[in-house]
């Protein structure tokens, strides 16, 4: 043991050759890396955790500064859209945001991928939005922290380099938007922030990565084919970019209700006289609703408002409710509801009718479900 000068003891700290020679190979660059020019890769903040310094809110270019060897990670370059907790965040700056993205990446074909910093509040939100909305084939990753700037334990620093990292990895190419967080590349269709507070927030099981981040490597999971893990059922919406944003169109008001014992229908109908477009049903268990929630959902779908039920258990599918006979309703499968929410608001948007609606569900319309 060996006295440090305040008087207090540390460890004496032994590495073995084997591990110095892993460092070291994880760390040197190949001759092969070395030929390859480093990627370009732009760094877009919106604020949240990751940039909420106890000094003031950084900016992105504070943010790449503070990244230990930035220069060895890539060309970047930084831009801030805005400076806000993700919950503050409108549907509208969402949308902005899409739209100036879809113009950076068709005007800047040498651009390799782009990282977002988010809050984690709604970071899966953005997540989703950005990957129905924009279907360039090269990355863009959303990340976020859960720690302060400055905290003992931050995580910011190690999550951008991860996302810029994977950004400028070309095995991420064709995946849409993912999310990195806690050395883990996840889909943002089943991205989920799974605790308040934990760094771990955001861990998911091995099933649902599409890749990790260890020791700086990015490692993508592969199924046979080709297609990177994590891919989901062949429907529609499965494809990035699938809902695109049309010119200048506001977005509607969806609203999300939740199923409860008692609960009642009238919520459902205030949503609607309130100028909600379409509602989502977060039902119990694997879609059930109750009869007041029954007897809304035929009036607002007889005025043409959509409604689709989800599960508000986190996991598992819904499916359309039969205890009340048919009911003009769409089940939303293994869509989470506040997911659903964006898909039912970019469809509105975009004016698609009851069938094209129905079949962003992998469902026939109502009208023949119900036959």
């Amino acid at each position: 043991m060996i006295a440090s000068p305040a008087g207090t003891r540390r460890r004496s700290c032994v590495v073995s050759p084997a591990v110095l020679i892993a460092a070291l190979l994880a760390s040197t660059p190949t001759p092969a890396d070395a030929a390859r020019p480093l990627p370009r890769v732009r760094v877009i903040a919106t604020g949240g955790t990751i940039g909420n310094a106890p000094t003031g809110r950084l900016s992105a270019s504070d943010l790449v500064a503070g990244l230990p060897r930035a220069e060895r990670l890539g060309r970047l370059e930084t831009e801030t859209f805005a400076n806000l907790p993700s919950a503050v965040l409108t549907m509208d700056d969402c949308a902005r945001l899409s739209r100036h993205l879809a113009a950076l990446l068709a005007t800047d074909r040498e651009l390799d991928g782009v990282v977002v910093t988010s809050g984690t509040d709604t970071l899966e939100e953005l997540a989703w939005f950005l990957y129905l909305t924009l279907a360039d084939d090269r990355p863009i990753v959303v990340v976020g922290a859960m720690r302060r700037p400055g905290a003992a334990d931050a995580d910011g620093p190690v999550n951008l380099a991860d996302a810029v990292r994977v950004a400028g990895h070309r095995s991420a190419r064709g995946l849409g938007t993912v999310v990195v967080m806690h050395g883990q590349i996840l889909s943002a269709r089943q991205v989920r922030k799974r605790h308040g507070t934990n760094l771990d927030a955001f861990d998911a099981p091995e099933s649902e990565r599409l890749g990790t981040v260890k020791r700086g490597r990015v490692q993508m999971r592969m199924r046979s084919g080709g297609v990177s893990q994590g891919t989901e059922k062949h429907l529609p919406i499965s494809i990035p970019g699938s809902l695109a944003l049309p010119d200048a169109a506001s977005l509607p008001r969806v609203d999300v209700l939740l199923t409860y014992q008692d609960a009642e229908g009238d919520l459902i109908d205030a949503a609607v006289a309130q100028g909600a477009r379409g509602i989502v049903l977060a039902g119990a268990g694997a879609g059930a609703l109750t009869p007041s929630q029954a007897d809304a959902v035929r009036r607002v779908a007889g005025a043409g408002v959509p409604v689709v039920i989800g599960s508000r258990t986190g996991a598992g599918a819904a499916t359309r409710p039969d205890t009340f006979g048919a009911l003009p309703i769409l089940a939303a499968g293994d869509l989470e509801p506040l997911k659903t929410r964006l898909v039912l608001v970019l469809a509105l948007a975009r004016g698609m009718d009851e069938s094209q609606i129905a079949r962003l569900f992998g469902a026939g319309s109502l009208n023949e479900r119900q036959r």
